[in-house]
């Protein structure tokens, strides 16, 4: 685990200045306080930086970047190959001899000369961002691992092609232009974050999952991807006897993948809520054998009805955990907020940040590596939401779309004139709209201004033109122009071109693989366990588990009106049915409970006079409305406050000051 930076000039005459690729790693101290290296090409057209936490083999000889033998190849990368003694055992059987005792980077190193890097991906198992330079080859290679657990930024300034595990490492290179990229704004008040290969800053991008970049000096740009979980169901949804057996196929995966995030030289900690994820990641440990696991929950003063500590406890205590705690407040907020919101880069409007980089913080006083149970509600359906928004398909949309078209628009524009006189009509108008423009029902689980919405909160028409966007070929992007429905509209083509898109949960759940899961729910994992320097590892991301997921009938996952079914079913015998038949509670905040005190107060007025508000894309009326209904307890409306406020503070200390760092 790292943080790794690099530059490689693309053109004649130009060269990598050492000294701003050590402004770049430094950037980054906070993500490997264990070690430096730098590598620098003889002719200084390619330079590599590297920041280590050092967790598999921790001793110099597997320092980064490094190179093999013959010097061709040289190599970065942020993460952990889990199955890389399997594969070392594999490459020395065709005649590679290794330096290092265990180091899974050198195994990528040689994995690489072997097979390619196509051979190379397709073996791997793990979470990783790797930048690899082959000097006969004239090429360099940026690769994310295939579910986007570990990030990967890069642009192009004054001829140098700059890439890093942050956006603030590229930001320390100087001379990278530090503006706002509009499109991505106006798609961020929709999901809550810039999707990919978008950043909120104009010009600097971000790899998407399972995707790789080629460079080259004077060469086209290109992408790749090279995995793709598309719904493809194989078992009839009524044929009991393919459940059972695919339900113990998931189980004993699902406890092969916790055995391989084993995988480490330093003890293995586990952040415990109480839930099923976390308590099944938790008994999977104890049965693979960990004895005495460090867990880690947090909990909040003067709420503690958002709190799940006396269950983490007894989960504790069943399994025999060293259990630790730590209680927030609104004053750790205050706090905390300028260090949680630099560490995140660009806005992640998920008040979940808060929480986790306070119980991040305490793990890390206590171990290196922590298992985090994200990823076990999308590809199983387990959000509410997800069958919320079934029920609308069923009940209203198919009858609507079932309208003369003619009758469908009228409807739609009487719902939008409507909303435009009352808030709480503009998520049904925006319904409305989507299905006479025989739009898909479910964008994402993360909405939070809906299109309707945005129209009333901003005046669009102040916005800047858009630039046309310029990815390399081959990179799957969002559609120009202020329409966030342009940010799923590519993958709904690509699910029907592939003849896999004809079930509604399967493409909504592929979307959040594509979107949501990885662009925010993992970045704000990476980036508070992070800042840190703690890595947080996903069992229940392993691409395996993920596969057999999304072969699975719909109907499965929602058995009997329950979320993730299938899943809890796996887990039966693994940790207590109690734990499996407890209500599902978010992990959040007391976001609405803060922002009707003081800190509402507090962080009206910085919106308010924030430069972006001053830029008059925003109605200032609108914004003073919700926050006086929220005050009144008459609405929640927290989600839209909280989503603001992280955009202009961000702008302020990003954009605004010149002092960011």
């Amino acid at each position: 685990m790292c943080g790794f930076a690099g530059a490689l000039a693309l053109g004649a005459g130009q060269a990598v200045d050492p000294a701003r690729l050590l402004d770049m790693r430094e950037a980054m101290r906070h993500r490997g306080p264990d070690g430096e290296g730098l590598w620098l090409a003889p002719d200084r057209r390619i330079g590599l930086a590297h920041r280590r936490l050092a967790i598999i083999d921790p001793v110099p000889a597997s320092a980064q970047p490094m190179g093999n033998q013959a010097g061709t190849v040289q190599l970065v990368f942020n993460g952990e190959i889990y199955n890389h003694a399997v594969l070392r055992l594999e490459l020395m059987r065709c005649g590679h001899v290794f330096k290092t005792d265990h180091s899974d980077t050198e195994v990528l190193v040689h994995g690489y000369t072997q097979w390619g890097v196509a051979g190379l991906l397709q073996r791997l198992k793990g979470m990783f961002a790797i930048a690899l330079w082959d000097s006969q080859q004239q090429q360099l290679f940026l690769l994310r691992d295939r579910l986007g657990i570990k990030p990967l930024y890069w642009t192009v300034s004054h001829g140098l092609l700059l890439f890093a595990s942050e956006i603030k490492a590229i930001l320390a290179h100087g001379g990278v232009r530090r503006t706002m990229n509009p499109v991505a704004m106006y798609h961020y008040l929709s999901g809550m974050v810039a999707p990919a290969p978008l950043t909120m800053f104009e010009g600097i991008s971000k790899l998407p999952a399972a995707h790789g970049l080629v460079f080259g000096p004077g060469t086209a740009q290109r992408a790749f991807s090279y995995w793709d979980p598309l719904p493809r169901v194989c078992h009839a949804a009524n044929d009991e006897a393919a459940r059972l057996e695919v339900t113990r196929a998931l189980s004993e995966r699902f406890q092969s993948s916790v055995n391989e995030h084993l995988v480490s030289d330093v003890p293995v900690g586990v952040f415990l809520s109480g839930g099923v994820d976390s308590s099944s990641i938790l008994g999977a440990m104890t049965r693979a054998g960990q004895q005495a696991v460090e867990s880690f929950s947090v909990g909040f003063k003067d709420h503690e009805h958002l709190n799940e500590l006396a269950q983490a406890r007894e989960v504790a205590r069943h399994f025999g955990s060293r259990h630790h705690e730590v209680i927030i407040g609104e004053s750790d907020l205050r706090e905390s907020w300028d260090e949680i919101l630099f560490s995140q880069d660009e806005p992640l409007a998920d008040w979940v940040c808060i929480p986790l980089f306070h119980v991040s913080r305490l793990a890390a006083r206590h171990v290196k590596v922590c298992m985090v149970g994200e990823g076990a509600d999308e590809p199983f359906a387990g959000y509410s939401g997800y069958q919320d928004f079934m029920r609308v398909h069923q009940t209203h949309w198919k009858t609507f779309t079932g309208l003369p078209a003619w009758l469908q628009s009228a409807l739609a524009g009487g719902a939008r004139r409507w909303a435009s006189l009352r808030w709480d009509a503009s998520v049904g108008a925006d319904f409305a709209a989507r299905a006479a423009g025989d739009r898909e029902v479910f964008w994402s689980g993360a909405s939070t201004f809906w299109e309707t919405q945005k129209q009333i909160l901003m005046d669009c028409q102040a916005l800047p033109v858009p630039e046309p966007a310029a990815y390399p070929a081959g990179l799957m992007a969002p559609g120009e122009g202020y329409d966030s429905y342009q940010v799923i509209a590519p993958w709904r083509a690509h699910l029907e071109q592939a003849g896999a898109g004809q079930d509604l949960l399967g493409r909504m759940i592929y979307y959040e693989l594509k979107c949501r899961l990885p662009e925010l729910l993992l970045m704000r994992v990476d980036k508070m366990t992070m800042a840190h320097a703690l890595e947080a590892r996903v069992p229940f991301l392993d691409h395996e588990l993920i596969e057999l997921a999304m072969q699975m009938p719909s109907a499965w996952k929602t058995r009997g009106g329950v979320g993730k079914a299938v899943l809890k079913d796996a887990m039966r015998g693994l940790i207590p049915d109690e734990v499996i038949d407890r209500p599902k509670r978010g992990f959040g905040a007391p976001m609405a409970e803060w922002l009707r005190g003081d800190w509402g107060h507090e962080v009206e007025a910085r919106i308010l006079g924030s430069g972006l508000f001053r830029a008059g894309w925003f109605r200032a009326s609108v914004l003073r409305t919700l926050f006086a209904r929220h005050r009144s307890g008459h609405r929640n409306h927290a989600h839209y406050l909280w989503v603001i406020f992280n955009l202009c503070a961000w702008h302020e200390r990003f954009i605004e000051s010149g002092a960011w760092g």
